[in-house]
């Protein structure tokens, strides 16, 4: 503070401002969300996930982080530029670019300050404009979506200690964002080649072999800071044999993403099993498989956990004799032995008394004169009830596949659920009027509800929309939060169900 105040003393009389700088010869589109953050210039797309330090930041934070790193990452674009528009869908951000700072939050005016210093060192103007979200899609979808296959970096203290083992160029990276270790943005950023780009970007497939084999020769906690991606490996494998690269996408979307999720987890384990020992991940023996699950089995994983491992393994494509490791008569074996040892205990069945939580909807009454956020929330709550459906479901219910008749609304749902399977059809969700007690009537209140959010729904088709701005369409997860709030409302212990 006493710098700015001495160099305003100093300048004071002797700084202007030009009331126009022209057009701005370069635009950058900037966005950021809770995983990361994106930019595109031109045909220029880039993005990168956020730091630990970093995603824990408030959002209009990350909007102007997302603006610096813009700016650093197109910088030898910017060469020649001296004006520079920036687009982004966050006013706060705007804001303070055009401001040069701002007194409400001394993070953002911190983040704007070096923004603003990077411009002078750069000779850059600077304006920020505002952009709608629905037309910031490009540099949304990088703020969202990153190639893990080249998104990765080492533990910090490691990468110092083995850098020169690794690689004896020089990593520090002028224009790029500098990360502890080595880190790579975008695939459409990273050359192709084993030339580097302003010392910039490095290629991830020239330098992948040497640090594969790099590697062998270190210590187990500096391989465990690798990520790996298993379910990627499992395409490579795949595409490795010949299949096609559309053929092996179809055998990829025969798991559902939660199933992926669960093997990339046990993949990864192996990985790191394997380099610890030294050992080839992809040709072993069923006797080191089997030393894997015992030692899954004594870090305390359950038998359901160790079948989950054996599966990964299998999908991974491990075979002994032309016999998937999953149905190896040894693996299956020690899986029976897994569960004498372990038996899987199965809890108490409590039942809650659902005649609580009818008092309670009967106190929401009438639904005129309630708010949003409990009609929302008596809706979800009555659906529930009448149709005994997965949160999954309420989640699905679309306006498009709506039929209303007399006394009731029909739901059909084409999407897959969890249950679903081949030759599976999804039950209609049926929501039928009960005239013994209107307070309940879940076909009033979804009347009522469609009345009062169609000036909010705007195009959304989702029929559960979030009763807070901007009031788009609330997750799976938001629905089961909802239920289990109204039944804590109710007087229900729910830390029990």
């Amino acid at each position: 503070m006493k710098q700015d105040l001495k160099w305003w003393s100093d300048n004071i009389y002797t700084q202007k401002r030009k009331f126009n700088r022209g057009n701005p010869q370069v635009i950058i589109q900037t966005d950021a969300s809770k995983l990361g953050w994106g930019a595109v210039l031109n045909e220029q797309k880039i993005g990168s996930r956020w730091s630990n330090d970093e995603k824990d930041n408030h959002i209009n934070c990350l909007e102007l982080l997302a603006v610096y790193y813009a700016l650093k990452s197109f910088k030898d674009d910017l060469n020649t530029v001296e004006n520079v528009k920036i687009l982004t869908d966050n006013t706060t951000a705007v804001s303070y670019i055009n401001s040069m700072g701002g007194i409400k939050s001394i993070e953002c005016n911190r983040i704007a300050r070096k923004i603003w210093i990077w411009c002078i060192e750069h000779q850059i103007w600077l304006i920020a404009t505002h952009i709608p979200g629905k037309l910031n899609t490009k540099a949304d979808y990088q703020s969202r979506n990153f190639n893990d296959q080249i998104e990765w970096q080492l533990n910090k203290n490691n990468f110092e200690k083995h850098d020169r083992t690794l690689c004896k160029e020089d990593y520090k990276r002028q224009g790029r964002r500098a990360v502890c270790g080595t880190t790579l943005a975008n695939p459409t950023m990273v050359c192709s080649s084993n030339e580097t780009v302003n010392k910039q970007s490095i290629c991830y497939q020239s330098k992948q072999k040497a640090i594969d084999s790099t590697i062998q020769g270190h210590s187990s906690s500096f391989r465990k800071d690798i990520e790996f991606d298993g379910m990627s490996d499992i395409r490579n494998r795949l595409q490795n044999r010949g299949i096609s690269e559309k053929t092996s996408t179809i055998i990829m979307a025969s798991w559902r993403s939660g199933t992926q999720k669960q093997y990339k987890t046990y993949i990864k384990k192996w990985f790191i099993f394997c380099l610890e020992r030294k050992e080839d991940k992809f040709h072993t023996s069923v006797e080191l498989v089997l030393e894997f699950l015992t030692y899954l089995f004594e870090c305390g994983l359950s038998y359901s956990a160790l079948n989950s491992a054996r599966s990964a393994l299998s999908a991974f494509g491990l075979t002994f004799d032309n016999v998937p490791v999953g149905k190896h008569p040894l693996v299956i074996r020690f899986l029976k032995g897994v569960y004498h040892l372990r038996p899987t205990v199965h809890n108490d069945v409590n039942i809650w008394d659902v005649s609580i939580v009818l008092r309670l909807l009967r106190r929401l009454s009438p639904v005129a004169d309630i708010s949003v956020k409990d009609l929302t929330l008596k809706l979800v709550m009555l659906i529930a009830l009448t149709n005994a459906t997965r949160s999954q479901s309420i989640h699905l219910l679309k306006l498009s596949n709506m039929q209303k008749q007399k006394d009731c609304f029909r739901f059909k749902i084409f999407d897959l659920l969890k249950q679903s399977r081949p030759g599976y059809k999804n039950p209609e969700v049926i929501l039928k009027s009960f005239p013994p007690d209107r307070r309940l009537c879940v076909y009033l209140v979804l009347k009522e509800y469609l009345k009062r959010t169609v000036d909010i729904r705007s195009e959304e088709d989702s029929l559960i929309l979030s009763y807070i701005k901007p009031h788009k369409k609330v997750s799976c997860s938001t629905i089961s939060r909802w239920i289990k709030s109204i039944m804590c409302r109710a007087g229900i212990d729910t830390s029990i169900f």
